[in-house]
């Protein structure tokens, strides 16, 4: 489908709208500000008409009225310049410009001397394609182009792109990029590296010359100059060979920078004939001829055509609207908040609102549920301690409760069972008063059972803890298997309790393995 682009004409150093001019692919539209306008003003008198045309045209060809594809401005005010290697970030060539700061010493004037003495008028674009040289960057002073896009905004049109009338020379007139549609206006190069090419639009009704170099179609850099002005209803060719000669110096100076040179050269406007009102204008094999000499080696193609600019535009707008859109642009314009940006942000907050409130319910409810398992815990404890009461357990074998009552249930169960086997009671008791034998260790208890014998007693230390758990543990021919001492302070002194199991072959006197 067919683009809709706005060009936006200024003036006094791209500070004040002179007109606009919507262009599509079979129609062009033209508006001029009211003389005596103030710069508020005027834009939203152009918005308004600008609007009023979109809804016209998507009433006739059924696409919506409130897409502006793109929005183009001129070069009016303008500045393309260079900046050293290494300062491609935009937030660092806008700190650099803005303090003023300079180059190396010896290379001419700073970078801050080469752009316009605007701060915070202007969108400062660094431009691609620095092969090992230094990085070209455009400065367009913006404010009719951010008042234009607020009006816009307001009045409901969503714009898709910004750009200049630079990157729209350099994305039409790029043989390289070719038109994706093929036919009489398809210049396709079949080539895996295109050459750097040089784009000249010759207005010789604004008396401008315009030039950019586009590597793909993205602008490297760029510059404007002045030309005399046609002065017949005819507009015929005004550039001369001064002119011409100056645009070689100043590519001159920029391939000395970037380290590249075009090798090739399009350049667009009434360049088949000469006018007469203007001496020492060049006709169309003389004006080649100039370009070949201020670049050597390049290959030259004149496009003979009145209006430089209208046919750029419309060349674009035939594409379709995508060819506007990726032509790349003004970054910091293009993403200029909007309407559906701050929507976006305040559907956000609402959105983070409700989640918070969302996990203060789950932390609650969580909470509650602590509290209430907390309350089950307790709850649980206190049942077993009545349990546990309800047995002849003292509170000291409440940590052993499980194998006491296992102890009880299997002595209920053998009621009728032959009569338990006799331990060797006397020999572990022989065997067990070397070890407690310690004047320091204090038995404090000694229980034996049919299945287990349990010793506690208090040492001094936790040092003498581990001794006497080796000396139990280190009892030959004992018939029991002991397990881990458990042990706990008691102020000054440490209870060690030791629990044996009897071997299964102990009855037999046989001490186990």
């Amino acid at each position: 489908m067919a683009g809709r682009i706005c060009y936006m004409s200024r003036s006094d150093r791209g500070a004040r709208l002179d007109g606009l001019r919507l262009v599509g692919a079979h129609t062009s539209d033209s508006w001029l500000a009211p003389a005596g306008d103030l710069a508020p003003g005027s834009v939203r008198s152009g918005a308004e008409w600008l609007r009023e045309r979109l809804s016209a045209l998507g009433e006739r060809n059924g696409r919506s009225g409130k897409i502006l594809d793109c929005l183009c401005l001129d070069t009016d005010g303008s500045v393309c310049s260079w900046v050293g290697e290494g300062q491609g970030e935009r937030q660092i060539i806008r700190a650099m410009l803005e303090s003023g700061i300079g180059e190396e010493p010896g290379a001419g004037p700073g970078a801050a001397a080469r752009f316009p003495d605007l701060p915070g008028e202007t969108d400062l674009e660094p431009l691609g394609g620095a092969a090992g040289g230094r990085l070209g960057v455009m400065a367009v002073p913006d404010v009719p182009a951010r008042l234009m896009l607020d009006q816009l905004d307001a009045l409901g049109v969503r714009v898709g792109n910004v750009t200049t009338i630079w990157h729209a020379g350099a994305l039409a007139w790029d043989p390289s990029t070719g038109d994706p549609r093929g036919g009489l206006r398809s210049e396709r190069v079949v080539a895996s590296d295109s050459p750097l090419t040089g784009v000249v639009m010759i207005d010789s009704a604004a008396g401008r010359c315009l030039w950019v170099w586009s590597d793909a179609g993205s602008p490297v850099a760029a510059g404007s100059m002045r030309i005399p002005v046609a002065r017949s209803e005819e507009p015929g060719g005004t550039m001369g060979e001064s002119d011409a000669s100056r645009l070689g110096l100043e590519w001159l100076s920029w391939s000395a920078q970037l380290g590249r040179t075009p090798g090739r050269v399009s350049v667009v406007g009434a360049c088949g004939r000469a006018d007469e009102l203007v001496d020492g204008a060049l006709a169309g094999p003389e004006l080649g001829a100039a370009f070949s000499k201020a670049c050597a080696g390049a290959t030259i193609d004149l496009y003979d055509v009145d209006d430089p600019v209208g046919e750029t535009l419309t060349r674009l707008a035939t594409r379709g609207e995508g060819a506007a859109r990726s032509g790349g642009g003004l970054e910091e314009l293009a993403t200029r908040p909007v309407r559906a940006h701050r929507a976006m942000y305040i559907w956000a907050g609402i959105a983070m609102v409700l989640a918070a409130v969302g996990l203060a319910t789950l932390a609650k409810t969580f909470f509650d549920q602590r509290a209430s398992v907390r309350e089950q815990i307790e709850q649980a404890k206190e049942n077993r301690l009545v349990i546990l009461r309800q047995t002849d357990l003292q509170p000291s074998e409440y940590g052993l409760a499980t194998r006491k009552l296992e102890e009880k249930i299997a002595a209920l169960r053998v009621n009728e069972s032959p009569a338990e086997p006799i331990m060797p009671v006397l020999q572990e008791f022989e065997t067990l008063s070397f070890v407690l034998s310690n004047p320091e260790w204090n038995l404090i208890s000694l229980s034996v059972t049919p299945t287990a014998v349990s010793v506690r007693v208090s040492v001094p230390s936790v040092v003498q803890a581990e001794a006497f758990e080796a000396s139990i543990l280190d009892i030959t021919g004992s018939n029991l298997g002991w397990t881990p001492m458990d042990f706990r302070e008691r102020g000054d002194r440490v209870d060690c309790s030791m629990t044996g199991q009897w071997a299964a072959d102990a009855a037999s006197g046989r001490a186990g393995p």
